[in-house]
C-alpha cells in the first residue's frame, strides 16, 4: 500500500518541480506562442479542401467580388463575341448592328448541374448608313433582347472546353439573323481560359457555402483560427470533417492552456517580488 504513495508523491514532486519551471518562463513567452498559434492553425485549415462550411461565405466581400468579377468576365466575353459578328455584319451590309454600350449581364447568376446560368440583355439597332456610329439612337429602330445563356462545364475538363452557349434556335429573330453571320473567329471569344474557370470556382464554392474555395480564404481562415483560440465560437464558419473538428478543438484547448501558463508565470513573477 506503501509503494502507490510513495509513488503518487514522487509524481506530484516530480510535476510541482515542472510547474515552478512553467511559471519561470517570461509571460511574453507564452504570449507570443499563443499568438503564434493564429496563423499556424489558418494555414492548416486553409489545406483541408472540403472540410468546413459556411453559410454566409457568398455574402462576404470576397464572395462578391467573386461574383462581380465572374458578371465582369462574361461580360467581356460576350461583348468581344457581338463585336465580331457585327464586323462580319457591317462589312455584308446588314441592317442591324449591335449596340456596343447596350450590352447587360443580369446580376442573378445560378448554377444548375456544372453550369452557370445568367441572362444578357442585348440590344441590335437599325443605323440609316453603313459604318454609323453606334451611339445610343433618338429615332432609330431598336431591339432589344434578353436570352437566357449559359457557362461552362465547371470543373469536370480542361479550361478551354468552358464556353459560354446559348440556344440560337429560340433566338428574337431579329438577333437570331444577325448572330447567324458569326464566324469560327467570333465563336473562340466565347471560349474560357484558366482564369476564368479559377474565378467560376470560386464563386461557385460561395454558393457552395464551401469557405476555402471563396476568394481570401487564408484571411477567412486566420479569422476562424482567432474565434476558435479566444473560444468564442461565433458559429459562422463550422468544422464538417473528424479530422478538421480535432483540430478545432486541439486549438481551443491548447489556447486554454497556454493562457492558463501564461497567467500562472504572471502570479509567480508576482510573488517572488519583495
Amino acid at each position: 500500500m506503501k509503494r502507490p504513495i510513495i509513488l503518487f508523491q514522487q509524481i506530484a514532486k516530480g510535476g510541482g518541480r515542472f510547474f515552478d519551471f512553467l511559471g519561470r518562463v517570461h509571460p511574453i513567452a507564452y504570449l507570443f506562442f499563443y499568438l503564434a498559434l493564429v496563423p499556424l492553425f489558418a494555414v492548416i485549415y486553409t489545406r483541408l479542401d472540403g472540410s468546413f462550411y459556411a453559410p454566409y461565405a457568398q455574402y462576404e466581400g470576397a464572395g462578391s467580388e467573386d461574383r462581380r468579377a465572374v458578371i465582369e468576365m462574361l461580360s467581356t466575353k460576350l461583348w468581344h463575341h457581338l463585336w465580331c459578328i457585327d464586323e462580319q455584319v457591317n462589312k455584308a451590309g446588314g441592317l442591324w448592328r449591335f449596340h456596343t454600350k447596350e450590352l447587360y449581364i443580369l446580376p442573378k447568376l445560378k448554377i444548375e448541374g456544372s453550369f452557370v446560368e445568367f441572362e444578357a440583355e442585348i440590344m441590335l439597332l437599325k443605323p440609316e448608313r453603313p459604318n454609323e456610329p453606334l451611339t445610343i439612337p433618338i429615332n432609330r429602330p431598336v431591339v432589344v433582347s434578353r436570352v437566357p445563356m449559359q457557362f461552362g462545364p465547371i470543373g469536370r475538363y480542361p479550361a478551354d472546353w468552358m464556353q459560354i452557349k446559348y440556344n440560337r434556335k429560340e433566338l428574337e429573330p431579329t438577333l437570331q439573323g444577325f448572330v447567324s453571320s458569326a464566324v469560327p473567329e467570333c465563336e473562340t471569344k466565347l471560349v474560357g481560359s484558366e482564369t476564368d474557370r479559377a474565378r467560376v470556382e470560386a464563386f461557385v464554392g460561395g454558393l457552395n457555402n464551401d469557405p476555402l474555395k471563396v476568394s481570401g480564404k487564408f484571411d477567412r481562415m486566420l479569422y476562424f483560427s482567432v474565434v476558435v483560440l479566444t473560444t468564442l465560437g461565433f458559429g459562422d464558419i463550422v468544422p464538417m470533417t473528424p479530422w478538421s473538428r480535432r483540430l478545432v478543438a486541439g486549438e481551443a484547448i491548447l489556447g486554454m492552456i497556454i493562457m492558463g501558463l501564461m497567467l500562472n508565470a504572471v502570479a509567480t513573477r508576482a510573488r517572488s517580488k519583495p
